[in-house]
Formats: structure tokens, C-alpha cells, sequence
């Protein structure tokens, strides 16, 4: 399995478009890691995770060909994960010449499914179809056999992690989410991952946070204890995700770049994502 990341930003991205924070001018002037887009992940270059509001600009840096794309998986329906207006560059005759011979599957919440609905009323989305799934339940995609888990986030609308399964390997993907639900930390008891990517939203600004999103020392601690019941080990890829400028900021007093969280992470036996980084398993 290849996994690239093709943004790594809460939903404001980095740098915040208003912003004058030192973050978001530090990413301004330096670029490179720095400049975090919108969350989103690309698996064999077929298999998406999540459709944000800049995967224009990714198909742009190089990072995804969007004509590869088959199946996309949604976390949850916030605008930064769920953007299917994006969609109707799909339809035909008007966007999209040739006309695209395959369909497209979507699956996620019936929050996400409105989304969709919402933007077939706008413009007819060709060849797509959406899926309403449910957590605990296996399904098949390409290959992989995908299990949406109950994330610690947006609990209005059922938000999603998922694990993903193929040719004896694993990858929990967990952002947006707080600290794991009992449930969930329950259903992954003994289920050895290859791969997890941590929701990291708070960093160091608030390191312990919990609810929602994650802090880094939040994150630490939620792998320890993956680690005690057989999720996780010591070969165990664990890495940080999905920034937001103001977990980056300690207080307006000090500047955060890649490098600089890395280091942090790296004390704490994680890395840090950026967009484009790739993991082969």
C-alpha cells in the first residue's frame, strides 16, 4: 500500500488566509512544510480520504491525479473534509470532456449524503454514487476491507475514523477525533495497525486536549495505551496530523515550524505529517 498525504491543515489551512499570527506569516515567507492545506489522503492513487476544498490545488503541487480517484471515503461533513460542490467538475457535457465512463463511489454519513444531495440540486453530478454507511460494519472497496469507527467529534452527525485492511496490512486514518471512545478503543482492542495517523489539531497551544480534537500529549498518551491492548507496538508508524495555526502558536509567544514540532513529536516516539509525504507499507 502507498499513502500519500495531501493536506495536513484544520479547516482555516496554513496560512490562515486573514491571518497575521507568526505561524501563518512564517508559512508565508518560507513555504515548503510550512504550508499546510486542507486534510485530505490518496491510497494506490485510487482510494480518497475525504474531498476538501482543496484537492484543486493538490491535483496542481503533483500530489493526486484526480482521474485515478474511484472511491472516496468521508469523515464526516464539516466543510474542510466534505466539499462536494468540488464534485460537479465531474459532469458532462459542460465541465468535463470526455464523458467519465466509470462511476465514482462515495461512502460516508447521511450528513455527508445532504452534502451531496445539496450539490446535485446546483448541477447534476454525473457517474457518482453516494453510500450511507454504518459504524462496525466491514465493506469492501478496491480491495481493502474498510470499517468506519464512532469518532470523539462532531457527535451530531456520527463522524467517522477509519480502518483499512488489505494484503495482511492496516491503517487506522483518526482525525477529527478527540481521545478514542470506550467503544471504539474497544472494537480495536487486539487489531494490530501498521499505520496510524493521530488527529494532532491542538498541538502544543493546548497539549493535552481531549474532546474533538487532540493535543500532542493527548496523542501520546492514546498511543500508550494502543500499545497496552495490542492496537499498536513498537513497529507501529504514529504520526501527527491535520494542524491548526492556533495549536501552533504557544500563546502568541513563540514560533512553531515543521522542524520545530517534529522535534516535539519525535520526543514523544511521533512524527509529524506534511503535505505529500508518503508511507509504503
Amino acid at each position: 500500500m502507498k499513502f500519500r498525504y495531501l493536506g495536513t491543515a484544520a479547516a482555516e489551512g496554513i496560512p490562515s488566509v486573514y491571518c497575521d499570527c507568526p505561524v501563518c506569516q512564517n508559512a508565508r515567507q518560507n513555504g515548503g512544510k510550512d504550508v499546510r492545506t486542507r486534510s485530505g489522503a490518496v491510497i494506490d492513487e485510487t482510494l480518497l480520504i475525504d474531498y476538501p476544498p482543496d484537492i484543486y490545488m493538490q491535483c496542481l503541487n503533483g500530489l493526486l491525479d484526480a482521474r485515478l480517484i474511484r472511491s472516496v471515503l468521508i469523515t464526516h461533513a464539516h466543510a474542510d473534509h466534505c466539499d462536494m460542490y468540488e464534485l460537479m467538475f465531474r459532469s458532462d457535457p459542460y465541465f468535463c470532456l470526455p464523458s467519465c465512463e466509470y462511476t465514482l463511489h462515495i461512502y460516508g454519513n447521511a450528513a455527508a449524503r445532504h452534502r451531496f444531495d445539496e450539490a446535485c440540486r446546483e448541477t447534476p453530478i454525473n457517474h457518482t454514487e453516494f453510500h450511507i454507511i454504518n459504524p462496525y460494519s466491514p465493506f469492501p472497496v478496491q480491495g481493502f476491507t474498510v470499517t468506519a469507527l464512532p469518532a470523539n467529534h462532531a457527535y451530531e452527525q456520527a463522524a467517522f475514523i477509519f480502518l483499512l485492511e488489505k494484503d495482511g496490512k492496516r491503517i487506522l486514518y483518526a482525525n477529527d477525533t478527540g481521545y478514542f471512545l470506550p467503544e471504539t478503543m474497544e472494537y480495536l482492542k487486539g487489531k494490530h495497525c501498521d499505520f496510524i495517523s493521530f488527529d494532532c489539531t491542538m498541538s502544543l497551544a493546548v497539549p493535552d486536549a481531549g474532546y474533538g480534537h487532540m493535543g500532542i500529549d493527548c496523542v501520546a498518551r492514546l498511543k500508550d495505551d494502543l500499545i497496552a491492548q495490542g492496537t499498536a507496538g513498537p513497529d507501529t508508524l504514529c504520526v501527527c496530523n491535520h494542524f491548526s495555526h492556533n495549536g501552533l502558536n504557544m500563546g502568541g509567544k513563540q514560533l512553531r515550524t515543521h522542524s520545530d514540532l517534529r522535534a516535539q513529536a519525535q520526543k514523544r516516539g511521533l512524527d509529524v505529517a506534511f503535505d505529500g509525504m508518503e508511507i509504503v507499507l
